[in-house]
């Protein structure tokens, strides 16, 4: 019995594999997806989702603290708990932490200091 394949068949065989070996390819180097999803969902990759805030100052826990892009100031503030007499009138406090920040809070100025100058 002869094992041999016909040269048609081996020329069909040679084919199909140029054909997905192509598509194996092309799908690594192409940017865009060769199957799309669902053109209703909208997927982002973000490198990290946190961001790192340096508090110190008049603040009864100063440190660093690891929050999540897009959190208030406000909300970062409150991890560090600002002293009574924390100046905080110089930050937007209901605007986004999206980079990394270092906050130094100073103390409101006393009556006596004022006095004193």
């Amino acid at each position: 019995m002869d094992n041999k394949l016909p040269t048609h068949e081996w020329s069909a065989i040679s084919i199909l594999l140029i054909v997905f070996f192509t598509i194996f390819l092309v799908s690594f180097r192409t940017s865009e997806n060769v199957f799309p999803q669902d053109p209703q969902t909208t997927t982002y990759y973000l490198k990290d989702p946190s961001v790192l805030v340096s508090i110190e100052g008049a603040v009864e826990h100063p440190g660093e603290y690891k929050v999540i892009r897009g959190t208030s100031l406000r909300k970062v503030l409150e991890l560090a708990n600002p002293l009574p007499e924390a100046n905080l009138s110089r930050y937007k406090l209901d605007s986004p932490v999206n980079r990394k920040r270092k906050l130094n809070i100073k103390a409101r100025k006393s009556p006596q200091n004022k006095r004193k100058s």
